[in-house]
């Protein structure tokens, strides 16, 4: 269980999700709106559901907030919303997926470790998507070798999925077809 501040909480989780896919053991992060003590503090039932989740659940990545489980991947934290995260554009949740690296490092190789981080950031772009952003700009950061893409969106306005130059849909079935992965 990792105790979290709300504001990058969704960073972080997302993070560790893209590194460590399928943890042997369950990560629960957890972050409440108010401190413990505060009126309507939801510290205390958020660690109850952190640590129940991380005593019972499969090995995975999760965020624990009030009584929800959330996935790490397309979290959104909205401090007006009355229940602060929320996953977006998600039938299911999702906690475990294939990790960056395709076989376990031990942890005292670090020059290994380093060597991949290397490559990984080396193939990899974080970058904020604005209206009017034009799709095929991702399509062609993949050209040049970007494998990993973690994008910041603002609600679904900047996810547009319709037919148009502006459009993420043709990056995001380009990806697809080339093996490139995007976080939201």
């Amino acid at each position: 269980v990792v105790a979290h501040g709300t504001d990058t909480l969704a960073y972080t989780a997302s993070l560790v999700a893209w590194l460590f896919g399928s943890p042997a053991v369950p990560v629960v992060f957890a972050a409440a709106l108010e401190p413990p003590g505060s009126p309507g503090s939801d510290a205390i039932p958020t660690l109850k559901t952190a640590i129940e989740t991380a005593a019972s659940a499969k090995p995975g990545i999760y965020v624990a907030f009030g009584a929800r489980v959330l996935s790490p991947l397309n979290l959104k934290f909205e401090r007006v919303a009355p229940d602060g995260f929320r996953n977006w554009n998600m039938a299911e949740t999702v906690h475990a997926a294939p990790a960056l690296f395709d076989e376990a490092l031990p942890l005292a190789d670090r020059e290994e470790l380093r060597r991949r981080f290397e490559a990984a950031i080396n193939a990899s772009m974080v970058m904020r998507v604005h209206p009017g952003m034009r799709g095929d700009h991702l399509i062609g950061l993949m050209d040049r070798g970007v494998r990993n893409f973690v994008l910041e969106l603002y609600d679904t306005g900047t996810a547009n999925l319709r037919e148009s130059p502006y459009s993420l849909r043709p990056a995001f079935l380009a990806a697809r077809d080339r093996g490139v992965r995007f976080f939201c």
